[in-house]
């Protein structure tokens, strides 16, 4: 809902330090693997355009060691995922929630929004930046008001557009590096563009992961 959310009389404040530092670890894990899966690429890519395509039985041991570290940590960060969506979608509604209870009579959205509008296709695009930015600003001390509403008058963070961007810039990418690969099949041109992408892809992701955890951290500090 795009209209003003109130709040109740008496929000219960809800502590989120116990997520935040869970949410930390996750996190930190998936910037990790990001990390390692752009190193990786970049090994792929360098035995590419030495011409072997690993759909061939003859190629080093060095490229069959990177063809499977890929395929590991692929497999290792498919399996890792879900945890850090979930524990971050609670973590997002309870800290939206608690701006209720730190200067503000009503949100400009409804709480669950803060969950929900990661699943919704289009809303996606711009909501969770939109409550991110709300959420900032009603709990940074300095923008606190006893009017209730002054803390949306403040410029909201740089750090979450940054965020915001490189979420998306990572998600397009790699969108576009899969569709590239799946098409390449043993054409050497488009694995070698394909990996660049994804190399690009996962660079994107490993800076957005750590705007996240300073996001997680700043916010969860602040209030």
């Amino acid at each position: 809902s795009a209209s003003l959310a109130p709040g109740p009389a008496a929000a219960e404040f809800r502590p989120a330090s116990t997520l935040c530092l869970v949410l930390t670890v996750l996190l930190g894990l998936q910037v990790f693997f990001d990390a390692a899966m752009a190193i990786v690429g970049v090994m792929e890519l360098s035995f590419y355009k030495q011409g072997y395509t690993f759909a061939e039985f003859d190629v080093p041991d060095e490229a069959l060691m990177v063809a499977l570290a890929s395929i590991g940590l692929f497999a290792f960060q498919f399996l890792t995922y879900i945890p850090p969506v979930v524990i971050f979608c609670v973590w997002n509604y309870r800290v939206y929630k608690n701006v209720l209870s730190l200067g503000t009579s009503r949100l400009q959205h409804a709480p669950g929004w803060a969950a929900g509008a990661w699943f919704v296709p289009i809303l996606n695009l711009f909501r969770p930046y939109q409550i991110m930015q709300e959420t900032w600003k009603g709990s940074a001390p300095r923008n606190l008001r006893r009017e209730g509403e002054a803390y949306r008058r403040p410029v909201g963070s740089s750090l979450i557009g940054w965020w915001w961007a490189t979420w998306l810039g990572s998600n397009f990418l790699n969108n576009i590096a899969g569709r590239m690969s799946w098409e390449a099949e043993e054409n050497l041109d488009l694995l070698k563009a394909a990996t660049t992408v994804s190399i690009v892809s996962a660079a994107l992701s490993f800076v957005c992961g750590a705007f996240a955890i300073m996001i997680v951290r700043g916010i969860t500090a602040n209030q």
